[in-house]
């Protein structure tokens, strides 16, 4: 049992299949959602894990993997990276997220503070293209927290299409700063 977990799980559309009655629930997952969840269940009460992960952990409208977090994790936040964060060091062009979670303890998992908290980032919701293409998906704590986006979102292309949702850096702006004030902004004490 550890008191904090970071990472940065693989992508991937393969599932995996677990066999183990403890984690049964997680059997079936994508790689990407199972190592955050199998993660989450290593962390004492109170302990805290901040992953890395593609925009589409929280953007999907599949949301099976945070709901099962959702269940025994307050959502501390998220701080969403400009598609070329990664650029210069890893060649790639990604919208990302940090997310912070914290574990509960067991009886505060079906808390009514619990199901709220789990509303606000377990949802998705949709906003309008910036540059006119229509709605763009969103998961609901970055449209009620749209400073935590260090960027503009759109639907500006990736490698998977041109006009597949990306977070852009607007022209000249101080990411590092950017992030620092975000990260400031997350609740403390914990």
């Amino acid at each position: 049992v550890f008191d904090v977990a970071i990472g940065n799980p693989p992508f991937g559309s393969n599932t995996i299949t677990d066999k183990a009655k403890a984690r049964a629930h997680l059997s079936g997952m994508k790689v990407h959602n199972y190592v955050i969840a199998k993660t989450a269940m290593h962390l004492r009460p109170g302990g805290v894990m901040a992953m890395v992960v593609t925009h589409r952990f929280l953007d999907t409208a599949d949301a099976e993997a945070r709901a099962v977090l959702s269940k025994d994790f307050a959502f501390l936040g998220a701080v969403r990276l400009p598609n070329d964060a990664f650029k210069a060091n890893a060649g790639t062009e990604v919208t990302t997220d940090i997310i912070f979670l914290q574990k509960l303890p067991e009886s505060d998992w079906n808390s009514k503070a619990a199901i709220a908290d789990g509303k606000r980032w377990v949802g998705v919701t949709t906003v309008s293209d910036p540059q006119g293409k229509g709605e763009v998906a969103l998961n609901q704590y970055f449209a009620d927290n749209m400073g935590m986006m260090l960027g503009v979102w759109g639907k500006f292309g990736t490698m998977y299409g041109p006009d597949q949702p990306a977070l852009v850096a607007r022209p000249g702006q101080d990411t590092a700063a950017m992030m620092a004030r975000a990260v400031a902004a997350l609740p403390e004490g914990k």
